[in-house]
């Protein structure tokens, strides 16, 4: 049974599925791929997503849809917010965040997206904001043109290179200014404002410049378009505020889906072949007993001598002969049907009608209980005791015929 949780206006999203080969880097009206740079065409000063994706259509006319992409935007993209990380291990940050939403981000209603890196504890935890909307219409903007958008970044974090030293680095484009300090693998504080509200108001250029006093004079500044063609790709920690849009998470995830049935059919025509060799020896065996039947028939002399060595030899090939045949795939079917998606089975034996299946589960006991339905099934067991999300359960096939084994393989003879 499946619970409902009520909807809420950020989603969480992991970091550790990204991987990207190129970083594109928005500036202006430009957009920079290591030292070439393509206009984006805009008329009202806001970048569309579809202007966007058709300058790095052009920027990068050879990459293929396998290859990911970074896109560094500029802070205007993003918020920002602030919030005391509490020093009790016990107290869950994401449930902090919640009680706070409302003053965090007064008003806001639409789907948003969130990203951080936690901080020590009792630190200042800097968390970014970006609409889930806005990430959602890049996506398939640069799928329409064959391009994977992986992930989206804020442009100033570029800069940091050595993410375990301290740097402090002022961003600035014809419409904002950005000055952050980076230490400890995470962001220490976030400033960010817009030129027209400077030069429109005196108070701001006023705390810009009192704030700007607490960095120091080795702050790297980034304020034309030539400070950024070079830029290599971002560090891997810079990723953990990255934002993947839910488009690229569920591509992710169905080529990880992929890989597994890929891998899963493999392991079956593995079992399929194995299984085949095992029945081409028995046949091959089968043939070379006839032979020899036929070898004592010609060199007997006495009738019932003959007779008898071939009654023992039609005993010998009995078992062969009426070997049951093992529903093998049909229990891997029926498997595959009702075991739960975040279950995987890694180990399957079956022999006398009894199947031991060994793997890993979110919930080992839940599967348990799922097998135990199944009407084909009985006699369910944990076979020894499960580790974590490992597993080794044991079962019986009701259709399994016992009369072959107790003929041919008896325990008391």
């Amino acid at each position: 049974m499946k619970i409902k949780f009520p909807k809420k206006i950020f989603k969480r999203r992991r970091n550790k599925a990204i991987s990207c080969n190129l970083c594109l880097i928005v500036h202006g009206t430009h957009l920079l791929y290591a030292k070439h740079q393509n206009i984006i065409a805009n008329t009202d000063g806001f970048l569309t997503a579809t202007e966007i994706a058709k300058a790095a259509q052009c920027l990068l006319p050879d990459i293929t849809k396998q290859q990911g992409i970074a896109l560094a935007l500029p802070s205007s993209e993003f918020v920002v917010t602030t919030l005391q990380s509490p020093k009790d291990k016990n107290i869950n940050i994401e449930n902090i965040m919640a009680l706070n939403m409302s003053s965090l981000l007064p008003g806001m209603t639409e789907p948003l997206l969130h990203t951080e890196r936690t901080p020590a504890r009792g630190k200042a935890l800097h968390t970014l904001w970006m609409p889930t909307q806005r990430a959602e219409e890049l996506f398939q903007a640069f799928e329409k043109v064959g391009l994977f958008l992986t992930c989206i970044l804020p442009r100033s974090l570029l800069v940091i290179k050595n993410a375990k030293s301290s740097s402090q680095i002022y961003d600035e484009d014809d419409h904002t200014i950005t000055c952050l300090e980076w230490s400890n693998n995470v962001i220490q504080r976030w400033i960010h404002t817009s030129k027209v509200d400077c030069c429109d108001e005196a108070e701001f250029q006023e705390q810009l410049d009192e704030s700007l006093l607490n960095f120091s004079h080795k702050i790297q500044r980034k304020t034309t378009i030539s400070d950024w063609d070079k830029e290599s790709m971002p560090t891997s920690v810079i990723y953990h505020y990255a934002f993947m849009p839910p488009s690229a998470i569920a591509h992710v995830a169905e080529a990880v889906k992929q890989k597994i049935r890929y891998s899963a059919l493999i392991l079956i025509g593995l079992f399929i072949i194995s299984l085949l060799g095992t029945v081409g020896y028995a046949i091959q065996y089968e043939q070379e007993l006839k032979q020899n039947l036929r070898v004592l028939k010609r060199r007997t002399i006495a009738v019932s001598q003959l007779r008898m060595e071939a009654a023992e030899i039609e005993e010998k090939l009995a078992p062969i002969k009426e070997f049951p045949k093992q529903p093998v795939l049909t229990i891997l079917e029926s498997l595959n049907s009702i075991v739960p998606k975040d279950s995987w089975i890694t180990h399957f034996h079956l022999e006398e009608g009894l199947v031991k299946i060994g793997g890993s589960s979110a919930n080992p006991t839940a599967l348990i209980e799922i097998l135990s339905n199944h009407p084909d099934i009985y006699n369910v067991e944990q076979s020894g005791t499960f580790s974590g999300k490992r597993f080794n359960i044991s079962f019986k096939l009701k259709i399994f015929d016992q009369n072959y084994w107790v003929k041919y393989f008896s325990r008391s003879q």
